[in-house]
């Protein structure tokens, strides 16, 4: 992950900020397997799943991220900023 593009905001932890700046970077949908994967990979972590959703149900709660079945997988994406307004 490039430091120069990324996001912190202060009302966030450390990993949900890092969660947010996957998805805002991939620009892209993306599955629970996807995100433990990239964040794990990308910031030398050793989420599991279960505490990954945990995080992304935090940030769908705060509409930060939308969830999204499709078929039998769910999908997470960020809002944008225009969305929350």
């Amino acid at each position: 992950m490039n430091t120069v593009d990324y996001v912190k905001l202060d009302n966030l932890s450390d990993t949900q900020n890092h969660l947010l700046n996957i998805l805002w970077t991939e620009n892209k949908e993306m599955t629970l397997d996807e995100l433990t994967k990239q964040i794990n990979g990308s910031y030398d972590t050793k989420w599991n799943r279960g505490e990954i959703r945990q995080f992304m149900e935090a940030l769908v709660i705060k509409e930060y991220v939308k969830k999204q079945r499709h078929k039998l997988k769910t999908y997470y994406a960020a809002l944008s900023i225009e969305s929350s307004l």
